[in-house]
Protein backbone atom coordinates (compact mmCIF):
# COMPACT_ATOMS: atom_id res chain seq x y z
CA UNK A 1 0.00 0.00 0.00
CA UNK A 2 1.69 3.47 -1.01
CA UNK A 3 1.92 6.17 1.46
CA UNK A 4 1.53 9.51 0.48
CA UNK A 5 3.90 11.00 3.25
CA UNK A 6 6.59 8.46 2.96
CA UNK A 7 6.87 7.07 -0.48
CA UNK A 8 6.07 10.53 -2.36
CA UNK A 9 7.56 12.98 0.13
CA UNK A 10 4.22 14.56 0.23
CA UNK A 11 2.00 16.78 3.07
CA UNK A 12 -1.22 18.10 3.21
CA UNK A 13 -1.31 22.31 3.58
CA UNK A 14 -4.16 23.97 3.96
CA UNK A 15 -3.75 27.03 2.02
CA UNK A 16 -4.50 30.53 4.23
CA UNK A 17 -6.81 33.74 4.28
CA UNK A 18 -5.10 36.11 5.60
CA UNK A 19 -4.72 40.42 5.87
CA UNK A 20 -2.24 42.01 3.95
CA UNK A 21 0.05 43.95 6.03
CA UNK A 22 2.49 46.63 4.49
CA UNK A 23 5.54 47.73 6.79
CA UNK A 24 4.02 50.79 7.88
CA UNK A 25 1.31 48.67 9.51
CA UNK A 26 4.48 46.50 11.10
CA UNK A 27 5.63 49.58 12.30
CA UNK A 28 2.35 50.87 14.05
CA UNK A 29 2.05 47.33 15.96
CA UNK A 30 5.78 47.65 16.72
CA UNK A 31 5.33 51.27 18.05
CA UNK A 32 1.91 49.94 19.50
CA UNK A 33 3.62 47.37 22.13
CA UNK A 34 6.39 49.94 22.95
CA UNK A 35 3.61 52.18 24.30
CA UNK A 36 1.72 49.18 25.78
CA UNK A 37 5.23 47.71 27.77
CA UNK A 38 6.24 51.24 28.71
CA UNK A 39 2.50 51.87 30.47
CA UNK A 40 2.75 47.88 31.90
CA UNK A 41 6.36 49.25 33.81
CA UNK A 42 4.73 52.48 34.71
CA UNK A 43 1.56 51.32 36.35
CA UNK A 44 0.98 48.16 38.42
CA UNK A 45 -2.63 48.48 38.09
CA UNK A 46 -2.08 49.06 34.22
CA UNK A 47 -2.75 45.29 33.14
CA UNK A 48 -5.87 44.85 35.63
CA UNK A 49 -7.59 48.26 34.30
CA UNK A 50 -7.03 46.75 30.32
CA UNK A 51 -9.82 45.43 28.63
CA UNK A 52 -9.07 43.85 25.32
CA UNK A 53 -11.21 42.96 21.99
CA UNK A 54 -11.70 40.36 19.38
CA UNK A 55 -14.67 39.69 16.42
CA UNK A 56 -15.19 36.79 14.32
CA UNK A 57 -16.99 37.12 11.26
CA UNK A 58 -19.21 34.19 9.92
CA UNK A 59 -19.89 34.55 6.16
CA UNK A 60 -23.34 33.68 5.22
CA UNK A 61 -22.43 33.20 1.25
CA UNK A 62 -21.30 29.52 0.95
CA UNK A 63 -17.78 29.77 1.19
CA UNK A 64 -16.12 26.90 2.20
CA UNK A 65 -14.39 26.35 5.64
CA UNK A 66 -10.76 26.65 4.81
CA UNK A 67 -9.65 23.75 7.14
CA UNK A 68 -11.82 21.51 4.37
CA UNK A 69 -9.56 22.82 1.77
CA UNK A 70 -6.24 20.72 2.11
CA UNK A 71 -3.71 20.60 -0.74
CA UNK A 72 -0.86 17.94 -1.33
CA UNK A 73 2.90 18.16 -1.68
CA UNK A 74 6.37 18.44 -1.17
CA UNK A 75 6.13 22.33 -0.55
CA UNK A 76 3.23 24.71 0.40
CA UNK A 77 1.26 26.11 -1.98
CA UNK A 78 1.90 30.39 -2.43
CA UNK A 79 -1.83 30.83 -3.64
CA UNK A 80 -4.00 32.38 -0.97
CA UNK A 81 -7.78 32.24 -1.33
CA UNK A 82 -9.64 35.06 -2.08
CA UNK A 83 -12.96 36.24 -0.88
CA UNK A 84 -15.47 39.23 -1.71
CA UNK A 85 -14.70 42.54 0.14
CA UNK A 86 -18.30 42.32 1.58
CA UNK A 87 -20.02 39.36 1.63
CA UNK A 88 -23.00 38.88 4.03
CA UNK A 89 -21.82 37.87 7.70
CA UNK A 90 -22.62 37.78 10.72
CA UNK A 91 -20.27 39.20 13.35
CA UNK A 92 -19.70 37.96 16.76
CA UNK A 93 -17.69 40.44 18.98
CA UNK A 94 -16.47 40.33 22.87
CA UNK A 95 -14.17 41.83 25.66
CA UNK A 96 -12.37 40.28 28.33
CA UNK A 97 -10.69 41.86 31.47
CA UNK A 98 -9.49 40.84 34.59
CA UNK A 99 -12.43 41.80 35.65
CA UNK A 100 -14.29 38.74 33.00
CA UNK A 101 -16.19 39.14 29.65
CA UNK A 102 -18.61 41.15 27.97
Amino acid sequence: MMRVTEDLGMFPYRIQTHQKLSEADKNRRKEMTKVLLDKIEESDTFLKNLWTTDEAHFHLDGQVNSKNNVYWGTSPPAEVAVRPLHSCKVTVWVAISSRGME
